[in-house]
């Protein structure tokens, strides 16, 4: 229910007010922050998880907190503060459990601002982690960051993999479109009249 994380917001609130000084002051501007993403108040969300990051860097909730970050930037638009965010994360967390999605995360800030083939190996990367519940979309992202380089042919190949590497992924129907367009100007017409009658 909604309106509940506008309750919770409150209560952790009245915490911070009433006790400045207590222990459960991180947690409860982790909890803020999720509390107003939830809400689709993003920009509240960063001020909040930006000050359990700046002003707690020992604390449980850190690296929790850095990804929350980085994932509300992203979603602002501010991909230049969630590249940055991204990039201290994985040098301060390098083998934590969401390291490889926050690798991928970054492709996403190097593809938007246009360098792409960064973007490329950060994708790579990702889907080339065994078990990574999003190594379909990355795979993608990678062939997509390759045709941003003019690279049609080896795009196409990799858009052309998804259904054998992932028969069960969401994004076959992209990933054929996609992969007919590059084989298209790759000048490979058969292939191109294949990838698109799927």
């Amino acid at each position: 229910k909604p309106e509940l994380y506008d309750k919770a917001a409150q209560t952790l609130e009245t915490l911070a007010t009433k006790f400045p000084e207590s222990k459960y002051i991180p947690d409860a501007l982790f909890y803020r922050g999720e509390c107003s993403y939830m809400r689709q108040k993003g920009k509240e969300a960063v001020g909040l998880y930006q000050q359990l990051v700046d002003q707690h860097p020992k604390h449980r909730l850190r690296a929790d907190a850095m990804y929350a970050l980085g994932v509300a930037q992203e979603e602002l638009g501010e991909h230049d503060a969630a590249g940055k965010t991204y990039a201290a994360f994985l040098k301060e967390f390098a083998d934590h459990g969401l390291a490889t999605e926050v690798g991928m995360r970054l492709g996403e800030t190097l593809f938007a601002a246009g360098d792409y083939e960064p973007a490329v190996d950060r994708f790579q990367a990702a889907a080339g982690v065994q078990g990574f519940e999003f190594a379909d979309w990355a795979t993608v992202r990678q062939a997509d960051a390759l045709a941003q380089t003019g690279k049609h042919a080896e795009a196409a190949a990799l858009y052309a993999s998804v259904p054998e590497k992932f028969p069960e992924s969401e994004h076959l129907d992209r990933a054929a479109l996609a992969g007919g367009k590059c084989y298209y100007l790759a000048g490979d017409l058969a292939q191109a009249r294949s990838q698109l009658s799927r």
